[in-house]
């Protein structure tokens, strides 16, 4: 199963996606076309980001240097959603 935040105020971060299946936190910063998959990703800690007061924040000092990530620059004409499935079948090579 796949959640995606899309409406929420940040400085930082534009969208997020949870894949709970997979473990897999998906990330697009603002201002950029890259998105990070930062694996091994559990649901309590999307449950802390959800719950946290400001994601950006939480996301800079609980998220960015404690999980595997990936990254994968897209053009910006290319859809979220379609950028996180390239991603996804990247990590099971």
């Amino acid at each position: 199963m796949k959640i995606t935040l899309t409406e929420f105020k940040s400085s930082l971060l534009e969208k997020v996606s949870f894949n709970r299946d997979a473990n897999i936190l998906e990330v697009k910063f603002l201002h950029s076309d890259t998105i990070y998959a930062y694996k091994d990703f559990e649901v309590q800690a999307f449950k802390n980001l959800l719950e946290a007061e400001s994601l950006g924040s939480h996301f800079s000092m609980n998220i960015r240097n404690s999980y595997p990530f990936e990254k994968l620059e897209t053009p910006s004409n290319i859809e979220f959603d379609v950028a996180i499935d390239y991603i996804k079948k990247g990590l099971d090579k």
